[in-house]
């Protein structure tokens, strides 16, 4: 699929504004936690 390699580069723009407004310690739970749930 062509527009995988589109997704990375908009996750990434939104997982660093996400960064920024939660902090890192509340990402890398929710992280986790999305990790545990598959």
């Amino acid at each position: 699929m062509k527009t995988d390699k589109l997704i990375p580069n908009q996750l990434r723009i939104e997982e660093t504004r996400f960064f920024e407004k939660t902090g890192f310690l509340e990402t890398s739970d929710r992280l986790n936690q999305s990790l545990n749930q598959i």
